[in-house]
């Protein structure tokens, strides 16, 4: 086996890892337009305290900055979709996926991260679709 290569289940916990570190990482906010990439200045996100679970325009804009923020920062992950729901029990919580397509080698292999927010704490938490476990 060659030295510091991932199986696929390996890869998939180096973005998990990753993805926790960036979106757990406050930024200030970007100061570049849209469009324009970012630099080290604005990895990670600008606190999201102030969002309202409640409030969709506030989710989506969430949900499109976290996109953002994973694009430019974890380069083995394309065509990001992050989806984010009120928590069901939680009033201060979201829950959600981020789904992408991540680059092992050449083959690009479909994932998810179930993702839970907590907007009172600004804090994210990511685990890995276990496809061997029944859904629920």
């Amino acid at each position: 086996r060659p030295f510091r290569s991932f199986d696929a289940g390996e890869a998939q916990e180096s973005v998990r890892r990753e993805l926790t570190r960036l979106l757990n990482t406050r930024a200030l906010p970007a100061s570049v337009t849209v469009g324009s990439p970012l630099t080290a200045r604005e990895y990670g996100l600008p606190a999201f305290s102030h969002v309202s679970p409640a409030d969709m325009h506030a989710r989506e804009d969430l949900a499109a900055a976290l996109t953002r923020i994973i694009e430019s920062f974890e380069s083995r992950l394309h065509e990001v979709r992050v989806i984010l729901e009120p928590h069901p029990t939680c009033p201060r919580s979201l829950t959600g996926a981020i789904a992408a397509r991540m680059m092992i080698g050449f083959t690009a292999e479909p994932v998810s991260f179930p993702l839970a927010v907590n907007t009172r704490s600004s804090t994210a938490e990511l685990t890995i679709d276990d496809p061997a476990e029944p859904s629920a």
